[in-house]
């Protein structure tokens, strides 16, 4: 039996975030899902782990009260412990705005109600529940990228895919020091991994002769 890809094709991405949007634009849906769907973006638009996406605060992506045009990854929630900057997509600084209105309109209370973290309050997501507010787990995180790959796509999902999406789609467009950069990594072995081509990539060599 083959081994499961690990990274998602372009027509899985699509799908899978049109899932998300599709929660986020059911009524009420933009205060229950649109961190969801934030979150998947963090992942598949700038490569964040599944921790840092949760230990990511306001001030990681904020210049006072104006978004910034790229996420700061500070070395305490970084896996290597060393900070990186990586650059937001169109798509994924929109959700942020978004989410930043959402944070002050469903909730009523200053953005980034919940602090966690010594580093300023977190950013994803806040949940209610019996009055309080509650910022996310990895788990629970995990649970709804589960169900979406279920539905959306047919097939196992996981946080460490959507990473590994964004990583492959920069190696088809620049260099892989480039890529050590933007994700992260220690040792460019690490990096080594995503210069292998899958199988939509062979197809796409196989088109063009």
């Amino acid at each position: 039996m083959s081994e499961t890809p690990k990274s998602l094709t372009t027509d899985e991405e699509s799908k899978v975030i049109a899932y998300f949007q599709e929660l986020t634009d059911q009524p009420g849906g933009q205060s229950a899902f649109l961190h969801h769907l934030t979150g998947v973006l963090l992942m598949i638009d700038a490569g964040l782990r599944l921790s840092e996406c949760t230990g990511l605060c306001w001030n990681n992506v904020s210049i006072g009260d104006n978004l910034a045009d790229a996420i700061t990854v500070p070395a305490a929630i970084a896996k290597g412990q060393r900070e990186r900057i990586i650059p937001m997509t169109e798509r994924l600084k929109k959700n942020l705005i978004l989410l930043k209105e959402i944070h002050k309109k469903c909730f009523n209370v200053p953005v980034g109600y919940v602090k966690k973290s010594p580093l300023g309050y977190k950013l994803l997501p806040i949940v209610r529940h019996k009055s309080k507010l509650y910022a996310t787990s990895n788990r629970q995180m995990e649970r709804h990228l589960l169900a979406a790959g279920s539905v959306s796509i047919g097939r196992h999902l996981t946080p460490h895919m959507l990473r590994h999406t964004f990583a492959t789609k920069l190696m088809r467009i620049t260099n892989i020091r480039t890529v050590q950069e933007l994700l992260g990594h220690k040792r460019l072995s690490s990096t080594q991994i995503y210069t292998h081509p899958s199988q939509e990539d062979l197809r796409k060599a196989v088109e063009l002769l």
